[in-house]
Order: C-alpha cells, then sequence, then structure tokens
C-alpha cells in the first residue's frame, strides 16, 4: 500500500514537472496610459467621474455648514446651562444660608 501511494506521487509529480516545462510562458509589456487614451468610452468615463466629485464635494460643503451651525447652537445651549447652573447653585447656597 506504501509503495503505491510513493509511486503515484512520484508519477505524479514527474507529470507535473513535464507539464510545466512544456508550457510556453510569455510576458509581456502594456502602455496602460495609451491604451486608455486610445478607449472611446474615456471622454464619457472622465466626464462623469468629474460630475460625481462635485456633487461630492458639494455635499461635503453642505454637511460642513449644517456641523457648524449645530456645533455653534451647541455652544450657546452649553453656556446658557452653565450660566443657569452657576445661578441655581447661588440661589440655593443663599436660601441654605438663610
Amino acid at each position: 500500500m506504501i509503495r503505491i501511494t510513493k509511486g503515484l506521487m512520484i508519477a505524479a509529480l514527474i507529470l507535473s514537472a513535464a507539464s510545466i516545462s512544456a508550457q510556453n510562458l510569455k510576458f509581456g509589456h502594456i502602455n496602460s496610459q495609451e491604451l486608455l487614451m486610445a478607449m472611446p468610452e474615456r471622454d464619457s468615463a472622465e466626464a462623469k467621474l468629474k460630475k460625481f466629485a462635485k456633487n461630492l464635494q458639494d455635499e461635503i460643503e453642505t454637511l460642513q455648514v449644517e456641523f457648524n451651525k449645530k456645533y455653534q447652537n451647541f455652544q450657546i445651549f452649553n453656556n446658557v446651562h452653565r450660566s443657569s447652573s452657576k445661578q441655581l447653585n447661588k440661589i440655593t447656597k443663599s436660601s441654605k444660608a438663610n
């Protein structure tokens, strides 16, 4: 049984080595920039990409304005809350002293 397994493994190794050496491997080089420039769809794809980028930029600007407004409102609320808390603490201290 062990001999058969070893024999099959050696046969598989020899066959795989033979098939690798039999292949005709070829490597090439392509100028991807030249290929992209030659594609007729490039102009429409570039226009779509620019439009998409502009939409994203507009959305970012809108979100930034919204964030700034909410942050200012938070600061105002926080300042009012602090001053109210201070006044409440003063009233509470003065009522306890009396």
